[in-house]
């Protein structure tokens, strides 16, 4: 949200593709577990959010700080 009111549509739309891919992930693997992201899967998905991160200029982290 904090994306498209700085004017970032499409850096937005890759952030919530991102969150869906990572929802329907949890929502395969809950128990017994199916599948297994393993450190590939882990390093992407930190990767991206790094990525976002760096591209918004911080605006993206204030959500993630409330949160911790």
């Amino acid at each position: 949200m904090s994306l498209l009111l700085a004017g970032q549509g499409e850096l937005a739309v890759f952030a919530i593709c991102m969150g869906g891919a990572a929802a329907g992930f949890l929502a395969v693997n809950r128990h017994p577990a199916d599948c297994f992201m393993g450190d590939t899967g882990s390093l992407a998905l930190g990767g991206a959010l790094g990525a976002v991160a760096a591209a918004a200029g911080g605006v993206a982290t204030m959500p993630l700080v409330g949160i911790g």
